[in-house]
């Protein structure tokens, strides 16, 4: 009997702490300065779990076979994620302190990144040939809901050029980043010629 109630114990606080890491791995806002630490030397170290934790904030999408649009990535940018990238950089004189005194002076946002490209259609389009293209990324419809939509602070636009003309479109937007919780986060985004392409992110499994 005794030793029945020490496996069952013994499950049980396995069970404690694969929930308490769980938590732990789930986005969650603001950080503490452990978090902040951890997010700092993840980067720091760049190797496989630095690529792993980088790659699940990003959703590449593939081109399609018709229209001229395609998104052809949606990612974001969590305050821990912005963090792990510091530590890649490795700037000289920098460290897990610095940054936390940077974080106090100035807060990190969350970001979504959405880019937009034209597809190999769009290049021997017989109109478009020679016609000034629009601005991909003005012409770019995306909403951001975990139930309700969720409002950006900020929004703003890039357009990467090639001698043609622009190649694709780039649009940021930021939110605060205390607005979001562990709940799925879905991403719709409409391209200039109504074709929408959605994604969701796991924000459970995101920091």
């Amino acid at each position: 009997m005794l030793i029945i109630r020490r496996q069952s114990m013994a499950v049980i606080a396995a069970l404690f702490l694969a929930s308490q890491t769980a938590a732990a791995q789930a986005y969650h806002y603001p950080l503490h300065s452990e978090t902040i630490r951890d997010a700092y030397f993840l980067g720091e170290r760049n190797n496989f779990q630095t690529t792993d934790c980088l790659l699940e904030h990003v959703h590449s999408l593939t081109e399609p076979q018709i229209g001229n649009y395609f998104v052809s990535r949606i990612d974001i940018s969590t305050p821990y994620q912005q963090i792990v990238l510091r530590g890649k950089r490795q700037w000289p004189g920098d460290s897990e302190v610095q940054t936390e005194t940077d974080l106090q002076a100035h807060p990190l946002k969350f970001v979504v990144r959405v880019t937009v490209q034209w597809t190999r259609n769009a290049y021997v389009h017989p109109l478009l040939g020679s016609a000034p293209w629009p601005d991909l990324a003005r012409n770019v419809s995306i909403h951001v809901t975990q139930g309700d939509e969720i409002t950006p602070l900020k929004v703003s636009y890039r357009p990467i050029y090639v001698r043609r003309g622009p190649s694709e479109g780039i649009v940021e937007l930021e939110f605060d980043p205390a607005k979001i919780t562990s709940a799925p986060l879905r991403i719709s985004v409409k391209a200039p010629d109504g074709q929408v392409e959605e994604t969701k992110f796991d924000m459970a499994k995101v920091q």
